[in-house]
């Protein structure tokens, strides 16, 4: 839950708290479950000590998904989590670097402004429609882009936007010139 300046809440703290000792004890169900039933039937096998070992596949298997559960909290809330967020860390740094000597890195303050820009758009329209960007380098909305257009600007033959002008319903019902 990264924010563009590093903060966060502390709803959104507790929310990921709770989410690692969810997992956490989780995985310890699992585990004890994966102990106690596995440790069940092979008393059972060597009480009764006939035949091939048949817990053996109870172990293997649930053993895999037992395996599978195991990485997966490492990757998502131990230490391979940890070590994730670092090497992203490290990168996105390195990044950062490259794009400030080459000049690339767009200025916080210039994208808070065509981001805040673009969003007033969008609630002035009341929903979340598409944007064009003008040849001025305006952003406005798709409609009002394509009012300004002209059918050759579109990429439209001429002949279509001409046929399409004289057939349309204003034009049928003698609306239009």
């Amino acid at each position: 839950m990264k924010r563009k300046h590093g903060f966060v809440t502390e709803d959104e703290l507790r929310q990921r708290a709770e989410k690692k000792l969810s997992a956490r004890r989780e995985l310890t169900q699992h585990l004890l479950s994966y102990v106690l039933v596995n440790l069940f039937l092979w008393i059972i096998f060597f009480a009764t000590w006939r035949g091939f070992p048949w817990p053996l596949f109870v172990t293997a298997g649930w053993g895999i998904g037992l395996v599978s559960h195991l990485a997966d909290y490492y990757f998502k809330h131990g230490r391979g989590a940890e070590r994730r967020e670092a090497a992203i860390d490290r990168e996105v740094s390195r990044q950062r670097r490259l794009a400030q000597e080459r000049g690339e890195l767009l200025d916080d303050d210039d994208y808070d402004e065509d981001y805040e820009e673009a969003r007033a758009l969008d609630l002035s329209r009341g929903d979340a429609g598409q944007l064009r960007l003008r040849d001025d380098g305006e952003l406005v909305d798709e409609s009002e882009y394509l009012r300004e257009q002209t059918p050759a600007d579109l990429g439209e033959p001429r002949s279509k936007a001409i046929a399409s002008n004289c057939f349309s319903p204003q034009r049928r019902r003698g609306h239009g010139g």
